[in-house]
């Protein structure tokens, strides 16, 4: 029977579709492929437990042959995708340079741009926009970044890790460009919403310089008084 919480494959299987604020849902459900999407929207502190665990414990009885994705746009960097990733084995993708051959991840660092005054304040100019290799400088093209994507391989940054982890963001997409992704960069530095930025288009954790300090940094800014 297909309806708006499962639908019946050709094969005689289910999709089922549940959702993790619910965790009673997940009670009940013997499977070996889960797939969870957006699990920061999630709230994993309730009286039934932490949804992510619950869905993950109904996939083990099927052992080595399970399967369990979890995907999201991060939020904090307490936040569950960012718990889950700093867990697994965290591959970044990393790309060659066209010019000297050195690999390396696309990261925001290296998008260099100019800054233009506009009625009195200094913002972003993305026709400026582009990606430098940080060995030789080299400024990519946009053919350049596309072919260098294309050529790219995963690579992991914590072996020891079981759990295969990946981390993406739009500076890989085929679908954009710098300019355009220095262009969003520009209109959440005019509306102060940097953090939706850093979340939707670098797909990394933003948590201002107004944040709690953790009490292990404060015990070492203590000082004798």
């Amino acid at each position: 029977v297909n309806n708006t919480s499962q639908i019946q494959l050709r094969n005689g299987g289910f999709w089922y579709f549940m959702s993790l604020n619910s965790p009673s849902h997940l009670r009940g459900k013997t499977l070996p492929l889960l797939l969870l999407d957006e699990v920061d929207a999630v709230e994993t502190d309730t009286e039934e437990g932490n949804p992510i665990m619950i869905a993950e414990q109904r996939a083990t009885t099927f052992g080595e042959d399970a399967r369990v994705f979890i995907c999201s746009t991060p939020t904090g960097k307490y936040g569950a995708i960012n718990t889950q990733y700093e867990n697994s084995d965290k591959r970044k993708y990393h790309v060659p340079c066209p010019e000297c051959g050195h690999k390396h991840e696309l990261i925001w660092e290296n998008i260099k741009f100019e800054w233009l005054k506009q009625d009195g304040k200094s913002l972003p100019d993305p026709d400026s926009a582009y990606i430098q290799c940080p060995v030789c400088e080299h400024h990519f093209t946009e053919g350049e970044r596309a072919r260098a994507v294309k050529q790219g391989e995963w690579v992991q940054t914590n072996p020891e890790s079981n759990v295969a982890g990946f981390h993406i963001s739009r500076l890989y997409s085929p679908m954009s460009s710098i300019k355009s992704v220095v262009a969003d960069f520009k209109d959440a530095f005019q509306t102060f919403s940097l953090s939706t930025f850093y979340n939707t288009v670098l797909g990394i954790p933003f948590d201002d310089l107004n944040e709690e300090l953790e009490s292990s940094k404060l015990d070492e800014l203590k000082t004798d008084i």
